[in-house]
């Protein structure tokens, strides 16, 4: 599959800036360290799968339509982080949330003709950015960015590699190398 593959080159360079990053840090323990790997662990597979979901859907539908359904999810985030960042619920977070509901309801059009379920693609992935989020957020509180940003490439490369045609490096060639890089 041509996304999970696109997907693990971007977590392999990723990880190659990181670690030459850290590599060049006096304290690479601390750079690096956490407490918190299952939690590092379950963000990261949500966030695979929410990228893989968005780039699917990047085939099936207007971009236009991605990228607006896609905005939905500061409104998720705003709704999950009550629940499980202990957040207040403000009247004027209340308010954004009807006002993204209402522009995604608008969107998506549910009950005409023009509704498209490849739509739901990517509100799933929406959901699932919203919640890489509030974690993401979670771990600030003991982890550095870079750790964050280290742990999430070095463990979604193996798991997009899972996904991935074991030859499709080799199906690489130096014309795409930009594409590749950019």
């Amino acid at each position: 599959d041509l996304v999970i593959e696109i997907l693990a080159v971007r977590s392999g360079l990723g990880l190659a800036v990181m670690a030459t990053l850290a590599a060049a840090r006096a304290d690479l323990r601390s750079t690096i360290f956490t407490r918190q790997l299952p939690l590092h662990f379950f963000r990261n597979i949500v966030h695979l799968a929410s990228q893989y979901v968005w780039a699917t859907s990047l085939l099936l539908l207007p971009l236009a339509t991605v990228f607006a359904l896609e905005f939905t999810a500061p409104a998720w985030a705003l709704l999950l982080a009550v629940p499980v960042l202990g957040e207040r619920m403000t009247a004027s977070r209340i308010g954004a949330v009807v006002l993204g509901l209402i522009g995604m309801l608008v969107i998506l059009r549910p009950g005409f003709a023009t509704f498209q379920p490849a739509a739901l693609l990517v509100l799933l992935a929406a959901l699932g950015f919203a919640n890489t989020l509030i974690m993401t957020k979670k771990l600030t509180r003991t982890d550095t960015n870079f750790a964050i940003i280290f742990w999430m490439n070095l463990i979604q490369l193996p798991l997009a590699l899972i996904g991935s045609d074991p030859l499709f490096v080799t199906r690489l060639d130096l014309g795409q190398l930009p594409a590749v890089l950019g």
